[in-house]
Formats: structure tokens, C-alpha cells, sequence
């Protein structure tokens, strides 16, 4: 099988946490995530219906005429495949490096040593370095009650 895209774009999530070495801090990420989304992906099998070549085409045609729907049942994988290898890649990466060496105090935009507040458990953020979502309505309600 071979294959080939254009204009892919990846959209990555990773998050890690600090802990202490030999006292000093360091950093592991813990999880990555990705989403993978291909403007156009064609593949090309080679030797399918047994080498048979006029056939080997038509079955090609017939798959990157639909590549909607094999991206659909590809796409999962690689991102996991991918999500894993590229996680192991930035760990052993960060392995040496400590946590001011990488972020340098008073050289950084922001502050990492100030950890981010804790929120409620009752109060969900889409993550722990944004702020909580906050709702518009002072009711707390997404729509107003409305009574017909």
C-alpha cells in the first residue's frame, strides 16, 4: 500500500504534569491526543485480486473515489498510532531537560511556577489553564423561560 495527502491538518492536546528528581523539578507528559483532518488522501494497493491489473485498478478507483468513507475507518488508528509514537518522542525529548530549563523564570511570558487555581468540582472548564465557561443568563439557564 502506498499513500499520499494534501493540505493535512493535525489539531494535538497534550498534557503532562511536573514531579520532583534528584531535587530538582521535571516535566512527563501524560497524554496526547490528536485529530487528523485530510483535505485529500488517495491510496494506491498494489497486488490486489491477486495482481490481476485491470482489476487492481477499478478497485483503487473504486476506493479513492470514496475516500470519505475509508478515512472514516483509517483515520482513528493513525491518530492513536500516532498520538502514542509522538508522545514517547516528546518524553524522551523533555527527559534531560528540567522544568526552569525549559521555561526560564523571568524570561517566560507566563509565570509557570504559579500553578493554575484549583476550580470546584461542581465547575467544569474545557481545561485547567482556561478559566471556567460562564453562562450568560443570570438565571444560569441557556434559554429564557418563555411561556406561550
Amino acid at each position: 500500500m502506498q499513500g499520499y495527502c494534501e493540505n493535512a491538518r493535525a489539531f494535538v492536546k497534550i498534557r503532562g504534569s511536573r514531579y520532583l528528581r534528584n531535587g530538582k523539578e521535571y516535566v512527563k507528559f501524560t497524554k496526547m491526543t490528536m485529530r487528523i483532518d485530510f483535505e485529500d488522501f488517495k491510496l494506491n494497493f498494489a497486488n490486489l485480486f491477486s495482481g490481476d491489473r485491470i482489476l487492481g485498478d477499478v478497485g483503487n478507483k473504486l476506493i479513492n473515489n470514496n475516500q470519505e468513507l475509508y478515512l472514516k475507518e483509517i483515520v482513528p488508528g493513525l491518530e492513536q498510532g500516532l498520538s502514542k509514537k509522538f508522545l514517547d518522542v516528546a518524553n524522551e525529548i523533555i527527559a534531560s531537560a528540567t522544568f526552569d530549563e525549559m521555561f526560564p523564570p523571568g524570561k517566560t511570558f507566563i509565570n509557570p511556577i504559579t500553578q493554575p487555581p484549583r476550580l470546584p468540582s461542581s465547575v467544569l472548564g474545557p481545561d485547567i489553564f482556561e478559566p471556567p465557561f460562564e453562562v450568560g443568563n443570570p438565571d444560569g439557564s441557556i434559554l429564557n423561560k418563555v411561556s406561550f
